[in-house]
C-alpha cells in the first residue's frame, strides 16, 4: 500500500495517510471502472460514525484518531472479493459491498458488534456505533448513488442513530406518507375560522433532545406518546401529533383559560421535567400565525426556567419572549413580539417603551421618535423614555439635542447610572 501511495505516476496519493482506506478520487476511479467490468449487484453504501465529536472533545484527538483506525480495519477485514472502502473526509466513509440487501446488513451489524469493548490506552471508551444509508448501484452514476445514499444516511441519523436504512425502502416510506399533522392543520379552513377558539397546547421534556441522541427516536415517541395519553384524561382533545419528534402538539376547543389550566394542574404538578406552551388568545385569527407564534415561545426556554412549567401565551408571555430575543441579540424577533404586544395594549407604556427600544436597534429611528412623542406624557415619568429620546437624536447626528435631552432626564432621574454614563460619553465625543 506504500509503495502505491508513493508511486511517482500516480496524479494523486491513492490512500488515506490516517485509515489506509481510498481517497475520494481514488475511489470514484475505481467505482467507474468498476461499472464498465462487471456486471454483478453491487450496493453503495455511505457511513457516518456517531457522536464522532465527543470523543475527540471527552478523550482527546489521539482517541478519535484510534477510532477512526480502528473502525477501518474492522470494516476493511469484512470486505469479500471485488469490494473495496473509502474516506471521503472526517467520520465520512463509503463502501461497495457486493450481492444484495443480505450481504449489506451482515456487514452492518458484524461492523456494529465489533465496535464494542473498545479500550485505548489502558481506558475504556464508548461504543463505536455509527449509522449507513445504501443504494442499489445498479445503473447508477456515482453522483445519483452519493446522493441517494447520503438521504437514506440522513434518514438513520434522524431517527435516532446506530441503524442502516436503504434508500428504495426511503422512497416506499415517502410515497406512502398520508398529510397529516401540521401540514393539513396549517391550511384546514376550520382551523383558518376566526369565529371559533381553539387552544394549541405544545408541551415536552426538558432535555429531550440529549434523550433523542442517546436512546433515540422510538424512546422518545414512546414518552411523548404517554404523555399525551395523561392529557387525553383530563380534556378533549381535537387534534394531536407529534412535531419533529421533540414536541407533542394538541388542539383543543371550547373550554375557558380557567377549566383548562385547573385540568392540567395535576400534570404539572407530577411532573418536573415537563414544559409547555398553552396558545389561544385572541390576537391570532390564523391557525399557521397560532403555530408559529406558539413554537417561538416554545423555544424561550428563559420563560420556562422562571414558570417551572406551562405558560398560558398571553401579553405577559408575549413581553417575556421579545425580551428574551432581544438579550440574545435577535432584535428582528424581539421587534416582531414587541409590536404584537403594543397593538395588544397601545396605552401601555411598557409596551411602547420596549418597541421603541427595538425599533431604535433596527434603523426604525424616525417611526421610534414619532412614537415616542405621540405618547410624551405616558412616558416622561421612565427613565427609559430620555435614554430612547437621545439615541434617537445621537444616531441621526444632533449631539447638541443629544446632550439636551440627557440633561433633562437628568433633572427626573438624577441618580441614573445611564444617563448619567451617556451624558460623559456625548460631553467626551463633543470634547465638551
Amino acid at each position: 500500500m506504500n509503495d502505491i501511495n508513493k508511486c511517482k505516476n500516480c496524479p494523486y496519493i491513492l490512500y488515506d495517510k490516517l485509515t489506509g482506506l481510498l481517497r475520494r478520487e481514488a475511489f470514484i476511479e475505481k467505482y467507474e471502472n468498476l461499472k464498465k467490468n462487471s456486471e454483478e449487484n453491487y450496493y453503495f453504501c455511505i457511513a457516518d460514525i456517531d457522536l464522532f465529536k465527543k470523543f475527540n472533545d471527552n478523550y482527546g484527538h489521539l482517541t478519535g484518531d484510534f477510532v477512526l483506525k480502528e473502525f477501518s480495519k474492522k470494516a476493511v477485514e469484512m470486505l469479500q472479493q471485488n469490494e473495496f472502502a473509502g474516506r471521503f473526509g472526517g467520520e465520512e466513509f463509503v463502501f461497495i459491498l457486493k450481492g444484495d440487501k443480505e450481504r449489506v446488513e451482515i456487514f452492518f451489524n458484524t461492523l456494529i458488534f465489533s465496535g464494542k469493548n473498545k479500550e485505548f490506552n489502558g481506558k475504556k471508551i464508548p461504543d463505536i456505533t455509527f449509522s449507513m444509508g445504501a443504494v442499489s448501484a445498479d445503473g447508477e452514476s456515482f453522483e445519483s448513488c452519493i446522493s441517494k445514499s447520503d438521504e437514506a444516511l440522513y434518514y438513520s441519523k434522524k431517527n435516532g442513530r446506530k441503524q442502516l436504512n436503504f434508500y428504495e425502502n426511503i422512497l416506499l416510506k415517502k410515497h406512502s406518507y398520508r398529510k397529516t399533522g401540521l401540514d393539513i392543520l396549517k391550511t384546514d379552513e376550520e382551523y383558518n375560522n376566526k369565529e371559533k377558539k381553539f387552544w394549541l397546547i405544545i408541551l415536552s421534556y426538558k432535555n429531550i433532545e440529549s434523550e433523542y441522541y442517546e436512546k433515540g427516536v422510538f424512546h422518545v415517541k414512546s414518552k411523548l406518546n404517554n404523555l399525551f395519553d395523561q392529557v387525553k384524561e383530563l380534556v378533549d382533545v381535537h387534534e394531536h401529533y407529534i412535531y419533529k419528534n421533540k414536541a407533542l402538539c394538541i388542539i383543543i376547543t371550547d373550554i375557558t383559560e380557567y377549566e383548562l389550566n385547573k385540568k392540567l394542574t395535576p400534570i404539572i404538578e407530577n411532573h418536573g421535567d415537563f414544559y409547555g406552551v398553552i396558545n389561544g388568545y385572541p390576537g391570532i385569527t390564523k391557525f399557521n400565525h397560532l403555530f408559529n407564534d406558539t413554537f417561538l415561545s416554545f423555544n424561550a426556554h428563559e420563560i420556562f426556567k422562571r414558570n417551572q412549567g406551562i405558560v398560558f401565551y398571553n401579553l405577559k408571555s408575549l413581553r417575556a419572549t421579545g425580551y428574551n430575543f432581544f438579550i440574545k441579540k435577535n432584535i428582528t424577533q424581539a421587534y416582531n413580539f414587541f409590536r404584537r404586544c403594543y397593538f395588544l395594549d397601545k396605552n401601555s407604556a411598557i409596551e411602547i417603551i420596549n418597541l421603541t427600544s427595538a425599533m431604535l436597534k433596527k434603523s426604525k429611528s424616525s417611526s421610534a421618535y414619532i412614537l415616542l412623542e405621540r405618547n410624551k406624557n405616558l412616558l416622561e415619568k421612565y427613565e427609559e423614555y430620555y435614554i430612547s429620546t437621545a439615541l434617537y437624536f445621537y444616531k441621526t447626528g444632533f449631539f447638541d439635542k443629544t446632550e439636551e435631552i440627557i440633561m433633562e432626564g437628568l433633572k427626573k432621574f438624577p441618580e441614573s447610572s445611564l444617563l448619567n454614563r451617556n451624558l460623559k460619553e456625548i460631553r467626551c465625543l463633543t470634547q465638551k
